[in-house]
């Protein structure tokens, strides 16, 4: 409806949650984007994934193997970039509603696979 009434001529960016069951759904979710972007003329505007993660109701959640989620994660950004979406955000950084938790239970330090610090580093 926003598109439609006019509302991309007075935006800079086009927000979406990119929720997924597999990250290579988001290629559909993005070529969907793209071709409502075209029919309303704005598809100059960059496009953000505001909100993401994969969720299964409320805690205790079937937790991916660390090396899924890690898989998962870098999928759907990499798939996200080869259509030209320029942001990125995980809405589970640092809560327990995921499958794929990002952080140790002090919610601030990385889990295994998605530890990105260099080795031997602290």
């Amino acid at each position: 409806f926003f598109l439609a009434a006019g509302g991309g001529a007075h935006v800079d960016i086009i927000g979406n949650h990119f929720y997924v069951d597999k990250p290579e759904d988001v290629t559909f979710k993005m070529s969907a984007i793209r071709v409502l972007l075209l029919r309303y003329g704005v598809q100059n505007l960059p496009v953000w994934n505001t909100e993401q993660g994969w969720f299964d109701g409320e805690p205790p959640l079937d937790l991916l193997p660390p090396e899924t989620g890690a898989a998962y994660v870098a999928r759907a950004m990499l798939l996200g970039w080869g259509w030209g979406r320029q942001r990125n955000y995980f809405y589970t950084w640092d809560n327990r509603f995921s499958r794929v938790p990002m952080t140790t239970s002090d919610r601030a330090s990385a889990t295994g696979p998605l530890d990105i610090r260099v080795h031997g580093s602290s």
